[in-house]
């Protein structure tokens, strides 16, 4: 009934799961907040809230800065282009980096949920394969929607150290 971690960084992984993911039958912390404390209808917490319960866990790949603020990324399992505003990521990633990360979208934008895992092919073949090998014939609309998914990749990146190579800022 314990929780140990190397860093507090990696403590922010398991945060994300306890949050937007729920063991099968069992409804996820925004759900049962929604449910017992909605925000009033059509408020700022309301349109947050929603955005939230509606996030998606996904490997994003950086194309482009975007012409007003933040970068313009392909969803590569989706094949979808978002436009994902994060300060520290905009000035971090470079063209062509790889990223996964759970987003949500309040409006044309998207933001990330807080926490996210600098990714390349081999590393997520090898988290598939170590952590979530049920997930390999699954087709990729599938696989990415999977809180296993998520999970295989925050495990994988605790276990090579990949946590220590990302700065949260305040």
């Amino acid at each position: 009934k314990k929780v140990i971690v190397g860093t507090e960084d990696e403590l922010t992984l398991a945060y994300d799961l306890a949050i937007y993911t729920a063991p099968p039958g069992r409804s996820r912390p925004l759900d049962r907040f929604a449910r017992n404390e909605p925000p009033p209808a059509g408020s700022d917490e309301a349109l947050m809230l929603d955005a939230m319960r509606n996030a998606r866990f996904a490997v994003l790949i950086v194309q482009r800065p975007h012409r007003l603020a933040g970068l313009v990324l392909t969803d590569i399992f989706r094949d979808e282009e978002i436009w994902l505003v994060d300060e520290g990521l905009e000035v971090s990633l470079e063209e062509g980096a790889a990223y996964a990360t759970r987003y949500y979208t309040p409006g044309p934008f998207s933001m990330t949920a807080g926490v996210g895992v600098p990714v390349h092919r081999r590393f997520l073949m090898d988290a598939i394969e170590e952590h979530a090998p049920q997930l390999i014939r699954k087709p990729p609309d599938q696989l990415i929607d999977d809180p296993r998914f998520a999970e295989a990749i925050y495990r994988t990146a605790v276990r090579e150290g990949l946590m220590e190579d990302v700065l949260y800022l305040d």
